[in-house]
C-alpha cells in the first residue's frame, strides 16, 4: 500500500482493461487531489473504504480532465480508481496533506 504524500504516474500499459485501483494510506488531514496528463476517455476518482465497500470522495475528486481539489476524511484506507482509459492514457496522480 503506497504512503500518504503519494506521486505517482500512471500508464495505459499497467491498466487491465483501461481500469487500475491503487490503494493509498490516508491521514485524516485536510489535503489536495491532483491528477494532470492525458486521460484518453478516462475518470481518475479518489475513494474511502466504508466497510468493504469503496465509495467516492466526491466530485472534486472526480476527475475526467487535468484538475484536481481538497478533501478531509478520517477513513485511512483510500485509493485512486481510474476507469475507462484507452491506449495513449498518461497521467501523474499527487496526493499531498496541506500544511497550514
Amino acid at each position: 500500500m503506497a504512503t500518504f504524500n503519494y506521486s505517482r504516474t500512471v500508464l495505459f500499459a499497467e491498466l487491465t482493461g483501461g481500469a487500475l485501483n491503487i490503494d493509498v494510506t490516508g491521514n485524516g488531514k485536510p489535503s489536495g487531489f491532483a491528477v494532470a496528463g492525458t486521460f484518453s476517455g478516462a475518470t481518475v476518482k479518489l475513494q474511502q473504504l466504508i466497510g468493504s465497500t469503496y465509495v467516492d470522495l466526491g466530485p472534486e475528486t472526480t476527475l475526467t480532465a487535468n484538475g484536481g481539489g481538497l478533501f478531509v476524511t478520517p477513513i485511512g484506507s483510500l485509493r485512486v480508481a481510474i476507469s475507462g482509459a484507452s491506449a495513449g492514457f498518461s497521467v501523474t496522480v499527487i496526493i499531498k496533506p496541506i500544511e497550514l
